[in-house]
């Protein structure tokens, strides 16, 4: 079961497969992994931009496009000076390469090395997470607002063909041509397939330390390592705001910088109440996706690589979580609002005295936030202050002051930061 020695792991998700566990795992495990001869390349938990760049050659809208071809070329340097008797690379945007790039990469990590690792959990675990992940990026994703959670299922599931919504979503989720594709290049005999079990909380990282021939409990879940799912009410919030935001004058980049790393993260890191409603993915859809499953596992079995785990799993209803129907709110607790505001703002604060790294390329709204904050802009910084001082309050009693806080600091803050996007747009035109 143990990979060779001399072996470039490479694990290329897909997305949704508990790849932000094992990295976060990985990544703290260094120390330990290099006493049992097993380096983990990249200097971060996630070396997402060297993926990118080497997957698609597209890049984040933050950084310039020579950053990812830069990383990914001292990735590459990275994993041929290694002398460790495993190397492990990871990242989920390496399924996204189409066969001419997947050459690429291998070539690139040398061909005769690579081990490749694809990571898959049942289809009725990942659809409703990957919505989720799409709304985060809105700005960047093709795809309509009107048609919520449900019809952005019945657009994916009843032709699947067509991939004319989020076309990303079935280039990672057909699992099967996704496998197909890779052994094309790398040939079965060395593509491994984890099949993750949700019910079995350490046995993707106890897979990954039989592969690598680790011993048992060297990889430990970060505590911060999984991604919590959104709640309707922060679904409803994020909704609204994203559609006022494509109609607006900010740019991707600007989203990219405020929201989708910043704002939408902060959210993320409050804890929701018991009875906050959860996302539901109706009945009907949780069949149709189990049925792909079920043929993706077929076709998967008939591949010849190898499979850690129960095929199976990838088409049992029963597995399915938040199965129901949603009912629709427009209430939005005033908590939701405040830790986003709250993002905001610290994202915002941080501009202050953060370097730009010699690859990042801020939009025209960061540039003048910066020049603004530096220069001790009066509007800005209190704005930013007083909120942080509202916003770190806490009990019932504040729920009105925090409310009318954030409603006027936010109208300050995004009427400031109009004004800076309208003549960013105008000097470019």
């Amino acid at each position: 079961m143990r990979f060779p020695d001399d072996s470039v792991v490479l694990h290329i998700g897909p997305h949704k497969t508990g790849t932000t566990t094992l990295q976060g795992a990985m990544h703290e495990a260094r120390e330990g992994l290099a006493a049992q001869g097993v380096h983990y390349a990249g200097p971060k938990a996630h070396s997402m931009t060297a993926a990118m760049a080497a997957a698609t050659g597209k890049h984040l809208s933050t950084q310039g496009p020579e950053s990812g071809e830069r990383k990914w070329s001292n990735l590459v340097d990275e994993v041929r000076a290694s002398t460790a008797r495993q190397i492990v690379v990871s990242s989920e945007f390496y399924s996204d390469a189409p066969a001419e790039r997947i050459s690429h990469i291998l070539e690139a990590l040398g061909a005769e090395r690579v081990q490749v690792v694809v990571t898959l959990r049942p289809l009725v675990r990942i659809v409703a997470s990957q919505w989720q992940q799409y709304m985060q990026n809105r700005p960047g994703v093709q795809y309509d607002d009107d048609l919520g959670y449900v019809g952005w299922l019945r657009a994916i599931l009843d032709h699947p063909e067509s991939r004319q919504i989020t076309p990303t979503f079935w280039r990672r989720h057909d699992h099967a041509r996704l496998i197909e594709r890779w052994a094309s290049v790398v040939g079965p005999e060395r593509i491994t397939v984890v099949v993750v079990d949700d019910s079995d909380r350490q046995g993707l990282l106890r897979s990954f330390e039989h592969l690598l021939g680790l011993t048992e409990g060297t990889l430990v879940p970060r505590k911060s390592g999984t991604n919590r799912s959104l709640t309707m009410p922060e679904i409803t919030f994020l909704t609204a705001f994203n559609r006022r935001y494509v109609g607006s004058d900010h740019s991707l980049a600007d989203y990219t910088k405020f929201v989708r790393f910043g704002a939408v993260r902060f959210l993320l890191g409050r804890t929701p109440a018991p009875d906050e409603a959860r996302l539901l993915t109706p009945a009907w859809a949780v069949e149709r996706v189990s049925e792909l499953g079920r043929a993706s596992a077929a076709a998967i079995a008939e591949t010849g690589v190898r499979v850690v785990g129960d095929l199976s799993l990838l088409g049992d209803p029963s597995v399915a979580s938040n199965v129901g129907e949603n009912q629709p709110s427009d209430d939005v607790p005033v908590e939701v609002v405040a830790q986003f505001l709250a993002g905001l703002f610290k994202v915002a604060s941080r501009l202050r005295s953060a370097e730009l790294p010699d690859d990042f390329s801020p939009s025209g709204t960061e540039t003048r936030l910066r020049e603004a904050l530096r220069r001790g802009d009066g509007d800005v910084a209190a704005a930013i202050a007083r909120t942080r001082q509202e916003l770190a309050r806490t009990g019932p009693v504040d729920d009105l002051s925090r409310a009318q806080a954030t409603r006027i600091l936010a109208g300050r803050l995004r009427r400031r930061l109009g004004r800076w996007a309208r003549r960013d747009r105008d000097a470019r035109q």
